[in-house]
């Protein structure tokens, strides 16, 4: 058990060492386009920030990935929950939704879970910590970290998919948000085990550090 333990240890510490560049992107919230826009495929996901952001998500295909939202600063990311709190106990949450079997229902949007932090550590600007698995889905061209985030944008339709759901709460803040994504290596060298089985834990180490104003970890 005890070698057991310590090679986790070392695998993480590896994965932790070797974690590849920083990437980040500054996400203008009040020039989000129209839903309509945004999945005219002709457009390519718009010809603007975001397409910019996209297009290098996408090449983000053999690699986990953590990922963080972050306002400017502190007042900004109380603004930002300000907006999200309202929305996640307004009416207009709730929507009609036909599931794969065609049975309607009222639902509401998923967001993340609500925490303390915002009350526990005064210094926090960031909004939430999130994970992304390796992967593409050919038939959406998407990497899993752009299915991610077109969630947390609020451009994914069915609203039972957990994300930020920006679109539908953060236009009126004139301030902007930062991506920011740290991939970690696709294979933990002579080991059994993959990165993506470390996943979680990093996440929740990022989370303890970055103490996130909303999600639990």
């Amino acid at each position: 058990m005890k070698a057991t333990i310590n090679n986790s240890v070392s695998e993480l510490n590896y994965l932790l060492s070797n974690a590849s560049k920083l990437l980040t992107f500054d996400i203008d919230c009040s020039t989000m386009p129209e839903k309509e826009v945004f999945h005219d495929r002709s457009i390519l996901r718009c010809n603007n920030y975001l397409g910019d952001m996209f297009s290098i998500l996408d090449t983000i295909t053999m690699n986990p990935a953590i990922y963080w939202f972050e306002a400017t600063n502190r007042n900004n990311a109380q603004l930002f929950l300000q907006a999200l709190t309202a929305y996640r106990n307004s009416t207009k949450r709730l929507e009609e939704y036909t599931n794969s079997k065609g049975v309607t229902k009222s639902v509401f949007r998923v967001l993340p879970a609500e925490n303390s932090n915002l009350h526990t550590f005064v210094d926090s600007k960031i909004l939430y910590v999130g994970k992304s698995e390796a992967g593409f889905t050919k038939a959406h061209q998407l990497s899993d970290i752009s299915g991610r985030m077109i969630a947390h944008l609020g451009y994914y339709p069915p609203p039972t998919t957990q994300g930020l759901q920006l679109f539908y709460w953060a236009r009126g803040i004139k301030e902007k948000l930062t991506l920011s994504v740290v991939r970690f290596p696709e294979l933990i060298p002579d080991s059994r085990n993959q990165t993506k089985e470390y996943l979680s834990i990093l996440e929740k180490l990022y989370a303890i550090q970055l103490r996130p104003l909303c999600g639990m970890h």
